[in-house]
């Protein structure tokens, strides 16, 4: 549920002023809206100009999460996060 319910907009644009634009290291241990950090996450997440698997990797993941058993899927999943650039980590 902590990713369903949308933290405080106003929160969320002071840490990001924080951290984006004065350089100053957040704390989110001292925060007490777990919503706000969640949204923040999928933000920075939603942000990037390329997913964390990459598009290039999007048919393997596909591919992968289809096998039979959870052993083969396990071993599909490690094949392509060895693929990843090592960014991505």
């Amino acid at each position: 549920g902590v990713f369903r319910v949308p933290g405080n907009t106003n929160k969320m644009k002071d840490y990001e002023q924080l951290f984006d634009k004065d350089g100053i290291k957040v704390d989110f241990a001292k925060s007490d809206d777990e919503h706000m950090i969640a949204s923040m996450l999928k933000m920075f997440l939603r942000d990037m100009p390329e997913p964390v698997m990459p598009y290039s990797l999007f048919e393997a993941t596909v591919d992968a999460t289809t096998k039979q058993s959870r052993e083969q899927i396990v071993v599909a999943l490690r094949d392509v996060l060895a693929q990843l650039p090592y960014v991505n980590y």
